[in-house]
């Protein structure tokens, strides 16, 4: 009799009903021993063993052609700590520009370049078989991997294939590919690497990294688990897994609920043992005053003025309340000047750096009156911190980019946020609600996907807000807001600036100068920063109420 769950046979591409109808079971085990499986029965189902093969420390050319088996060998050392700040532009890195951009806007190989991607990837193979005699830098060789995984799970993911792009995938096919697949979920689970399978049962990840293959969705639970297993990452195989996985989710499009498990996990994996508002005694304490959180793209601008700490010191000044920065270095794919850049340019007079939730604390009783300050990601979340270099060699922006927006790092009562795309919007919001944020504004349609009013070339802004009490959300607003509301005329054009080595010291200049004087002179600048604070006013009654409550710690 069918098991009542059927699981995929993927080496042969089709059900397991399907299998059992056709009569090939024995082809398919066959086929499962071959290549390392085998079939075992458990409680009325059929689930995949893997066989951890014997062979310690052997190249197993019957399994992975192309590739080694590491299991504690040099070449599983996962040490991606320290990558250039931009990534050379490889045939690979081409590629993954193109194919990784989602799948409404995945655009095809051309033959060229498509020759040129197979040319390297069997050179990065060549160093997969020989990795232990190799004289390669270890790093570089680490970045074509990753890249390479990368490549192919956003390829794998892709909408419509070309025959060109077929013929990628199908050359890593080990038995029998899907009819409409070039190649099998397993197979090409084992081209990323060949510990793969081994490490997923080990995390018990198997079915849901397959559900992502056959572009299905996970659960916010299995989401979760995923998260996890990606800030842990601890060995080359699952640095490679941790960038297939993220390149599926983003050329499929994640779901809110995949979207709210990466954040659980995040959260998770930050270092909670010196809880900002847990009290010594062990219990609950009132909160001594109200903290907004203020974060934005953590890669910043190339092309634009940056104004957010002059929107956190007008919120602290005229609001009454502490404004926390969240900031990172870059993780790209835009190197130009961001956040964290500017406030370590303004300095610690302006805009101190707190570097733990106790010191925040501290900051708190010590200051008579609410101001700005800073904290860095590798200080908040360490774990989701280290991703950094992993996410400048995989090119695109994962999933991560969005979530590491709205975690709630220091039990902020609200957070201001942007969203680049309108329907990512909703899913800040509803990211933001499961972390416990009283409320959350996001802006839309600001500068490079930022907090800024765009000078020209847009239609506006607009910032979306919920309220909520515990996990009842009490109401949604909207409000947008055009250019012809809050510029002058004469600034009402399609000015921008662009970016060079100097823009950074210019930016800073600027903002000093609006800093001490309210206004820096540059007519464009004080406009754009004039129009943001006045779109944000919007919000006086919210900001207002979050300045007035105190609220039961949610750390407890």
């Amino acid at each position: 009799m069918a098991p009542r769950k059927r699981l995929e046979c993927f080496l042969y591409g089709t059900s397991l009903g399907n299998v059992i109808h056709k009569h090939s079971c024995s082809k398919c085990v066959v086929c499962a021993t071959t290549f390392g499986y085998f079939w075992r029965v458990v409680g009325n189902r059929l689930s995949w063993l893997i066989l951890i093969r014997q062979c310690n420390h052997k190249q197993v050319e019957f399994c992975s052609p192309y590739m080694q088996t590491t299991y504690g060998n040099v070449s599983d050392n996962y040490s991606l700590f320290e990558t250039p700040v931009q990534p050379t532009n490889t045939a690979l890195v081409e590629g993954i520009r193109l194919v990784a951009i989602g799948k409404y806007g995945a655009k095809s190989l051309n033959k060229t370049l498509k020759n040129r991607i197979v040319e390297e990837l069997e050179n990065i193979e060549s160093q997969m078989r020989n990795w232990n005699k190799s004289t390669e830098d270890n790093s570089l060789y680490q970045r074509q991997v990753l890249q390479r995984a990368a490549f192919l799970g956003s390829l794998y993911m892709k909408p419509n294939w070309t025959e060109d792009e077929q013929e990628i995938l199908r050359k890593y096919e080990l038995g029998f590919a899907p009819s409409n697949k070039p190649c099998s979920e397993a197979s090409l689970l084992l081209a990323v690497h060949p510990n793969s399978f081994q490490r997923l049962e080990e995390c018990h990840l198997t079915e849901h990294v397959l559900k992502l293959l056959q572009n299905n969705h996970l659960s916010t639970e299995e989401a979760e688990q995923l998260g996890e297993f990606i800030l842990e990452c601890k060995t080359l195989t699952d640095a490679c897994l941790s960038a297939m996985i993220l390149h599926i989710l983003r050329v499929r499009h994640e779901t809110s609920a995949e979207l709210i498990g990466i954040a659980a996990a995040c959260r998770k994996a930050m270092n909670n043992n010196d809880s900002l508002w847990k009290s010594s005694l062990g219990f609950q304490t009132k909160r001594p005053i109200s903290v907004l959180q203020i974060t934005e793209p953590f890669d910043g601008v190339v092309k634009s003025p940056m104004v957010t700490p002059l929107v956190a010191k007008h919120i602290a000044e005229k609001y009454g309340i502490w404004t926390v920065l969240i900031g990172s270095d870059t993780s790209g794919p835009k190197y130009g000047m961001n956040l964290k850049m500017l406030v370590e340019k303004l300095g610690e007079a302006r805009i101190p750096r707190v570097t733990s939730r106790n010191h925040l604390e501290e900051m708190f009783h010590s200051q008579s009156s609410p101001r700005v300050v800073y904290m860095d990601l590798e200080d908040v979340c360490p774990a989701l911190s280290k991703l950094t270099y992993l996410r400048r060699t995989i090119i695109k922006r994962p999933c991560l980019a969005t979530v590491e927006k709205a975690i709630n790092y220091i039990d902020a009562d609200a957070l201001l946020t942007s969203a680049f795309h309108p329907n990512y919007v909703d899913k800040m919001l509803k990211i933001g609600a499961t972390q416990h944020f009283l409320q959350v504004f996001v802006l839309s349609g600001g500068i490079e996907g930022g907090l800024a009013f765009p000078v020209g070339g847009r239609s506006g802004i607009t910032i979306s807000s919920f309220s909520q009490d515990g996990s009842n959300i009490q109401f949604l607003d909207n409000q947008t807001f055009t250019p012809t509301q809050v510029l002058p005329e004469d600034i009402r054009t399609n000015i921008r600036y662009e970016n060079s080595p100097s823009w950074l010291s210019r930016n800073v200049q600027l903002i000093s100068h609006f800093w001490d004087q309210h206004g820096s002179n540059d007519k464009v600048f004080d406009a754009v920063v004039n129009a943001t604070i006045q779109s944000l006013d919007f919000l006086q009654n919210k900001l207002t109420h979050v300045s007035n409550h105190t609220y039961v710690s949610k750390s407890g």
